[in-house]
Order: structure tokens, then C-alpha cells, then sequence
């Protein structure tokens, strides 16, 4: 998680907040410190569980979606022969 992606994260915040939108703001707030939960824990180790990519993956989209015009529709589809909870992957591999 870059500084850049941090900062246009809290001029957001800062946006939805000023603009009175309480609702939005406490969703957004919500994702975005969940999100970065997540990038904090994943960051210490060389390999997290897919399932942790994906939840990552999961919330930055929906971070995204919050504040989109038009937001994305999209799906998480994992092969049947995968283990999500058992396949380890670089942290920040996907959501890069």
C-alpha cells in the first residue's frame, strides 16, 4: 500500500465527511482500516493463504466501489482444486 493510495484514501474520508455524508464516510472508514489491517498483518510474512489475498482483494474493491460513479461488478472465482486456506501466495500479490 503505497503513501499515494493512503493519502487519496483520506482526502476521501475527508471529502465524505465535509460533504455530510455520515453514512458513507463511516463505510468507507471502515473498509479503508480494514484494508490496511490486513496489508500490515500480511506484510510481515514472505506467504500468506490465498483466503487472506482474496479478503484484501475483496475489500479494496469495495473501497473502490464506495466512492464509484458507476461501481464495478465483478466476481472472485477460485478453482475447485484449490485450497484457498491451504495455498500460500506472496502478500500484496494481487491487489499490486
Amino acid at each position: 500500500m503505497t503513501p499515494h493510495f493512503i493519502f487519496n484514501a483520506l482526502s476521501v474520508l475527508q471529502g465524505m465527511i465535509l460533504g455530510k455524508e455520515d453514512k458513507k464516510s463511516v463505510q468507507y472508514l471502515s473498509k479503508f482500516s480494514k484494508l490496511l489491517r490486513i496489508t500490515l498483518e500480511n506484510s510481515r510474512d514472505k506467504k500468506v493463504a490465498l483466503h487472506q489475498e482474496l479478503v484484501a482483494l475483496e475489500n479494496y474493491i469495495e473501497l473502490q466501489n464506495i466512492e464509484a460513479t458507476t461501481p464495478y461488478t465483478y466476481s472472485i472465482e477460485v478453482d475447485d482444486f484449490i485450497d484457498p486456506e491451504k495455498l500460500m501466495v506472496p502478500p500484496i500479490l494481487i491487489i499490486l
